[in-house]
């Protein structure tokens, strides 16, 4: 049950353009009716990276059970993820378009080496607050999602969203100052975070998340980092004692259907899968005014203490964002005159004074 008070604190969220432009795409007081009468169901496999995401377990639980009961069951969606599949995902691009794939979600910590804009969503240490993130990610999902399109040839049919997203560092030791990220082994999950981690004083290495735990356990690493609830999916709270963060972030992905597999869905249908996704959309807005603090609340009821980041290691993640962060993700664009630089200017200019300058330098305007 999600709470008057934190629905409150999150009304950024509910008062929001897109918000309400996702109620208008659900139809909720005008639903397209079911009109096909097929003699066998369609069926979609869903690629998600991984259960123990909380946006992959809602989009089972929710999108696929109601699309299912809304068309009586004439389209079935069947989940699977990456790691059962043992692929790493990051070829989904490619997938999608060949349609070895029917469906798939496009996550750009996967992503990333192939189509490095989608990096704009994970720009670690440049938002201070949870709002200012869901702003920038708002303003920017228009850009990415025609991307996506361009990229894979499919059809988008929504966005998956997941505010408890923020990233911690799961540690076999505490890191309540600076100093104590220096040389620390630690699993990272894409470029920005790697960084991140390196502007800090840690060592990042690239680990697939099934393998974290032996790897703690077996001290090959020191720390992980991933988001609360993914790590207490993966049970990480079993070779780690210590939780430190956040570092801000609301990570999206986009919901992907191949285009040849699109094409063969009815027109009605169609539309009832695009409603039923904004319907998803919201439902993972309400859940997200909570999804942080229940994630975090697990780890310390199994047992791990969480230290949350001083003004010391704070300064440095802001530090860390202007000067690495943001600077190799504009040399990974191929440099300063790419297009997704002068989208980043448009957006984090008026809504946290940064921009980006024509030597590709980061400077802040206020």
């Amino acid at each position: 049950m999600v709470s008057l008070d934190a629905l409150e604190r999150h009304l950024y969220i509910y008062e929001s353009k897109y918000y309400q432009y996702l109620i208008r795409k659900a139809r909720l007081d005008d639903p397209t009716p079911t009109t096909s009468r097929l003699e066998s169901p369609i069926t979609i496999e869903f690629t998600c990276v991984n259960r123990a995401l909380i946006w992959c377990d809602l989009a089972e639980r929710y999108f696929a059970q109601n699309l299912s009961r809304r068309t009586a069951g004439q389209v079935e969606i069947y989940m699977t993820s990456f790691a059962e599949l043992g692929f790493p995902g990051h070829n989904s691009l490619e997938w999608l378009r060949q349609g070895s794939l029917q469906m798939a979600e496009v996550l750009g910590p996967l992503v990333g080496p192939y189509m490095p804009e989608m990096d704009i969503l994970s720009l670690y240490g440049l938002y201070s607050s949870r709002e200012q993130q869901f702003r920038a990610v708002e303003n920017a999902i228009p850009e990415l999602e025609r991307l996506v399109v361009g990229e894979t040839g499919g059809v988008s049919i929504g966005v998956n969203w997941a505010n408890g997203g923020d990233f911690y560092l799961f540690s076999r030791e505490p890191v309540q100052l600076l100093e104590h990220f220096h040389s620390k082994e630690t699993r990272s999950l894409n470029s920005s975070m790697s960084d991140w981690l390196e502007a800090m004083g840690a060592s990042p290495h690239f680990f697939a998340y099934e393998e974290v735990y032996s790897h703690i356990d077996g001290g090959y690493l020191d720390a992980a980092v991933t988001i609360a609830k993914a790590g207490h999916d993966q049970k990480w709270y079993e070779v780690s004692s210590y939780l430190a963060g956040p570092v801000v972030s609301w990570p999206v992905s986009f919901s992907v259907i191949n285009g040849e597999k699109w094409n063969n869905i009815p027109r009605d249908l169609q539309e009832i899968i695009k409603e039923e996704a904004a319907k998803l959309e919201l439902e993972a807005l309400r859940l997200s005014a909570i999804q942080n603090d229940y994630g975090l609340q697990l780890l310390q009821d199994a047992g791990m203490e969480f230290i949350h980041f001083g003004p010391e290691i704070q300064r440095a993640s802001e530090k860390a964002a202007l000067e690495y962060v943001v600077p190799n993700w504009v040399k990974r664009l191929g440099g300063p005159e790419a297009p997704f630089v002068k989208l980043f200017n448009r957006i984090h200019e008026l809504l946290i004074g940064v921009r980006i300058e024509a030597d590709g330098t980061v400077v802040k305007t206020e």
